[in-house]
């Protein structure tokens, strides 16, 4: 049974247009970010170190941010601010995406410091130079592909959503 597409209100357009420009502006954050974080992997010394740090700042930022995102969500929630929950929860989501994305670009001294297991592990993980020779940078690319895959299957997904409820409003709700 097809579900039944209605015609949006302006307020459901703004909304979804808002939605579209945010994974826009966060997709094209994170692809400058990793560019920078490829290109100073693979520079001297100074550069290698920066890109560590940074690295292991955003990872910091990340978690930082998701456990102050779930504090806010659980108090709107309970203030019965399910609109502002639900909002925040999105970002909660990049949140951990962002997380995530950080401690795969660079990880091995985390996982390093493991006793026993760790460098074999981290053997494992520098082995993994199919495109570039650098384990770090097939890493970054990797990464990237992904947040454009993410972006280009939400456009389309919203593109989609917008073109039937254009048609239905066209047609009185049909479609």
């Amino acid at each position: 049974m097809k579900k039944q597409v209605t015609k949006f209100t302006k307020q459901d357009k703004e909304r979804i247009e808002n939605r579209l420009l945010a994974i826009f502006a966060a997709a094209l954050g994170a692809e400058m970010i990793c560019l920078y974080l490829f290109n100073w992997f693979r520079g001297a010394t100074g550069f290698v170190t920066a890109a560590r740090v940074t690295t292991y700042l955003l990872l910091a930022l990340f978690i930082i941010l998701i456990v102050v995102l779930k504090l806010k969500i659980s108090k709107f929630e309970q203030t019965n601010q399910t609109d502002r929950a639900v909002k925040y929860g999105h970002w909660l989501w990049v949140c951990v995406a962002g997380a995530i994305c950080s401690f795969l670009i660079y990880p091995t001294e985390l996982i390093g410091m493991i006793p026993g297991i760790g460098m074999t592990i981290v053997k494992t993980i520098n082995g993994w130079d199919y495109i570039f020779g650098n384990p770090i940078s097939f890493r970054i690319t990797v990464v990237m592909v992904l947040v454009a895959l993410y972006t280009l299957i939400a456009f389309i997904y919203y593109g989609i959503l917008s073109s039937k409820a254009r048609r239905a409003s066209l047609h009185k709700g049909k479609h």
